[in-house]
Order: structure tokens, then sequence, then C-alpha cells
């Protein structure tokens, strides 16, 4: 019989402990725990020592942990993958947001440009004692310069702010 000091058994399934008996009770092979005294029996020494370490719902719920474990990681993987993806569409977004505000400054820039030159009669290609002279001599000519001016330095006003 082997001696239960070179045998490599796993602790009593209910109660935990290492100490354990290995005899023979006719022709059966017995381990026993000297603790809570449950004990297995086989009809030779290999397969009882296979039955007492045999844990299959241990064994099951180490297969089933072993598997969320993957299930989780891969996750975990995919989730970072996600989040990488998003950063980088997130940054692609908020550059196309910077260009297309910087069009519109620019674009802003251009008819506060275009609204000043209107404001101040530049349009009309005269010198300002020419306008002067103008505006006093020609009504219609006066009040059309006036009104575009007006409109004009009423677009810049409501521009600011």
């Amino acid at each position: 019989m082997t001696d239960k000091n070179t045998v490599c058994l796993k602790p009593c399934p209910f109660c935990g402990d290492s100490g354990f008996s290995i005899f023979k009770e006719g022709s059966i092979y017995v381990i026993q725990c000297g603790s809570c005294l449950c004990k297995t029996g086989a009809t030779t020494e290999k397969d009882v020592i296979e039955y007492w370490n045999s844990r299959p719902i241990e064994e099951a719920l180490e297969e089933e942990n072993a598997r969320l474990r993957r299930g989780l990681f891969d996750a975990i993987d995919q989730n970072q993958k996600n989040i990488y993806e998003l950063s980088v569409q997130s940054a692609r977004g908020a550059n196309y947001a910077l260009k297309e505000i910087k069009k519109i400054e620019d674009e802003n820039k251009k008819l506060r440009e275009a609204l000043t030159f209107y404001a101040k009669g530049e349009h009309l290609g005269l010198e300002d004692w020419q306008t002067e002279q103008i505006l006093k001599d020609d009504e219609v000519f006066a009040e059309s310069y006036c009104e575009t001016g007006k409109v004009a330095r009423e677009a810049l006003k409501g521009g600011e702010k």
C-alpha cells in the first residue's frame, strides 16, 4: 500500500483538513478524513486517490471561472480599443470643428471689413472732401449714402459683443 506521506492528496472536500488515513477494508481501498471522518473507497488504490482528489464541482467552477476571466479580458481589450477609437474620432471631430471655427472667423472678418468699407463710404471711391461736397449738393445721393452707411454701421454694432 502507498505511504500517505508520498501520496499527493487534496484536503478534505468537506472540512478542509489535511489529516487523513489510507487503508484497506476487505477488497476496498479507503481514504478517510481524520477530522470529519468522511471517506471514499475504490477497488484500486489508484482509483481511490483519483476519487479523493476529484472535485467535479470545483473543477467545473474553475473551468467556468477561467472562461469568464477570458471573456472579461476580451471585454477589457475591446473596451480599450473602443476608447482608443472614440478618442481618435473625438480628436478628428475637434480638429474638424476647429477648422470650421477658423473658416467662420475668417468669413466674419471679411464681412466686418466689407461693412466697414460701406460704413465709411469707401465704396464710392471718393476722397472725404468729395463725399462731403456731394452729400451737401445731392439729396438723393446723401439719403442713399446715409442709409447704406447707417445699415453697415448698425450691422457692425450688432457684431460687437
